[in-house]
């Protein structure tokens, strides 16, 4: 297992947990109509509803 030899400096951590973080974006949503009713799917999942 790797080992760091020096402790990284507070400013370093949060420079680099905060470009983690921005990569992280909310799921796009669309709307679809089941049973006559109107929610909102990730657009990942439409296949799954559109299914016989």
């Amino acid at each position: 297992m790797a080992v760091p030899k020096r402790k990284v400096s507070p400013a370093n951590t949060r420079k680099r947990r905060s470009q983690w973080l921005s990569g992280a974006k909310p799921p796009n949503l669309v709307p679809i109509t089941v049973d006559g009713k109107t929610k909102l799917v990730p657009r990942e999942l439409l296949r799954h509803f559109h299914r016989g």
